[in-house]
């Protein structure tokens, strides 16, 4: 999760910790809507490709 966390960036998630609290779904949340994703605080598949993360075995 630090990863998501530096991403969305300090200033919505806080500092990069890597615990998925409600500061980090917040700032997901947050980003989802500014990207016209589902808002769901999940860091889910729709979530990481908007970040440009490839997902996949």
């Amino acid at each position: 999760m630090a990863f998501v966390q530096r991403f969305v960036g300090a200033k919505r998630c806080g500092p990069a910790n890597g615990a998925f609290d409600a500061k980090t779904e917040a700032g997901v949340r947050w980003y989802q809507g500014m990207r016209g994703l589902t808002v769901d605080g999940v860091v889910g598949p729709a979530t990481w490709a908007a970040m440009g993360v490839r997902v996949g075995s």
